[in-house]
Parts: C-alpha cells; sequence; structure tokens
C-alpha cells in the first residue's frame, strides 16, 4: 500500500470517528435554551457545567478528526482546484468550530458558576459581561455554517466531477452545502438575540453535512476512492 493509500484510509477512518462524536458531542450541549433571559442562561450553565465540559471537548476532538476527513478527502481529489478550495475553507471551518465549543464547554460555565456566587447588588453589573459573552457564542453560529458551506460546496462540486464517487453523494453535499450556507445567511441577519428562533431550521443541515462526511469517509476507508 503506498503512502498516498495510507493517507487516504486513515483520514477516512478520521472522518468516521470525526463525525460519530461530533454528532454525539453536539447532543450533549445546549438545545432550546432561552436566549432572552441571561440569567437562566448562566444558570443553566452552571447547573450542567460537567455535561458541557464533554460537549465542547467532543466537538473540538470531532472537528479535528473531520479536518483529517478533509484533507484525506483532498489527496484523492488533488487534481481538481475546486477540492483546493474546499480545503482551505475546512481549515477555516476548524478554526472557528473549535471556539465555539470553547465558549460553550469552558468559559461560559465557568462564568455561569461565578455569576451564581455574586452577591444580589452585584448581579445586575454583571449581567451585562455575561450577556456579551453569550451573545459572542451565539453569533459565531453564523460563521460556523457559513466556512461549514465554504468547505462542502467546492468538496461536492469536485466529487461531481470526478469519477471517484457516486454522483449522489455530490448532489447531496450541493443540498446540505446550501442548506447550511442559507442558515449562515440567517444567523446574519437576525443577530445572536434571534439565533434561538432559526436554530431548529437550520441545525438539520449542520447535522446532514457531518453525516456527509461521514460516507465520504467510508469510501475513503474502504478504498473506493482511487
Amino acid at each position: 500500500m503506498t503512502q498516498e493509500r495510507t493517507l487516504i484510509r486513515t483520514g477516512g477512518i478520521g472522518a468516521i470517528l470525526g463525525a460519530v462524536v461530533t454528532l454525539a458531542s453536539i447532543m450533549l450541549g445546549p438545545m432550546d435554551l432561552d436566549s432572552g433571559d441571561t440569567a437562566v442562561v448562566m444558570q443553566y450553565f452552571a447547573d450542567n457545567a460537567g455535561r458541557l465540559q464533554v460537549h465542547g471537548l467532543g466537538v473540538a476532538v470531532g472537528k479535528l478528526l473531520m479536518l483529517g476527513g478533509f484533507v484525506a478527502l483532498y489527496t484523492s481529489l488533488r487534481d481538481s482546484g475546486w477540492a483546493r478550495l474546499g480545503l482551505a475553507g475546512a481549515l477555516v471551518m476548524t478554526v472557528i468550530n473549535i471556539i465555539g465549543p470553547m465558549m460553550g464547554g469552558a468559559v461560559l460555565p465557568a462564568i455561569g458558576q461565578a455569576y451564581g456566587q455574586l452577591p444580589a447588588a452585584e448581579t445586575a453589573a454583571a449581567l451585562y459581561a455575561a450577556q456579551s459573552f453569550y451573545y459572542f457564542y451565539e453569533a459565531l453560529l453564523a460563521p460556523s455554517l457559513l466556512t461549514m458551506a465554504a468547505a462542502l460546496l467546492p468538496f461536492a462540486t469536485a466529487v461531481l466531477q470526478s469519477d471517484r464517487y457516486p454522483t449522489w453523494l455530490g448532489w447531496l453535499g450541493l443540498l446540505a452545502g446550501f442548506w447550511v450556507m442559507i442558515g449562515g445567511a440567517g444567523f446574519s441577519l437576525v443577530g445572536p438575540a434571534g439565533a434561538a428562533d432559526l436554530i431548529n431550521f437550520f441545525a438539520p443541515g449542520f447535522m446532514l453535512s457531518i453525516v456527509w462526511l461521514l460516507i465520504a469517509g467510508v469510501y475513503l476507508w474502504r478504498g473506493q476512492a482511487r
């Protein structure tokens, strides 16, 4: 087995494991959290600090493994300019997708616990600072989805133009890519305060994007991408 072949198969395993770990870790994160009441939000992060730390670490590790999958996918399609563009998008996406879990898994739980220990006279002022951190966390939704689209759409186009993968995989990637691109634009328009109202519409597209890489990882691991 050549070194390139080994890289592709190893990256395929990374894509599969990364997708599974990421999806499982996302399920441990904040779900249907009412962002309109910052005090309730901080209490939630304080009460669920342990679970959210696992969530943040799991998503970060999963995204790094997924990056290995994107590198393997690029290696199998390196004759395509679209694949090079997709890899650039995947690198930026990974950085942004690690900042979010750090905020949700480490920073916000610590802030929530500190907020809960403050005397009543100091909570009003602290609430504004806590809200700023939480809004920054919510604001990461837009770039997270947009950079996912920046990775997925070029790779899906490269898959469609190649004879190494089934055509349906390319079309599925385009569907997921446009879904998260529209979601990213939507989150950009409504801002952090309105993110909770849109999450249920675009979270499935984000999940589909991860599943798409899992499927591509199976093809990479099985050696069907020549």
